[in-house]
């Protein structure tokens, strides 16, 4: 398992570039879920989308 762990955080640093480049790839997924909870967020409180 640790193995795996290692091998998906070793892709994840690889394909997710780092906005400011400074290779902190936690901070690049961090700032990626806000953006995507907000716009998330927008679109679920925009007028008509309620049933």
């Amino acid at each position: 398992m640790l193995g795996i762990a290692r091998s998906i955080i070793r892709f994840v640093e690889n394909v997710i570039p780092n906005p400011d480049d400074h290779g902190d790839t936690c901070a690049t997924l961090e700032a990626m879920r806000d953006e995507h909870l907000a716009l998330a967020h927008a679109a679920h409180s925009a007028p008509g989308t309620h049933r």
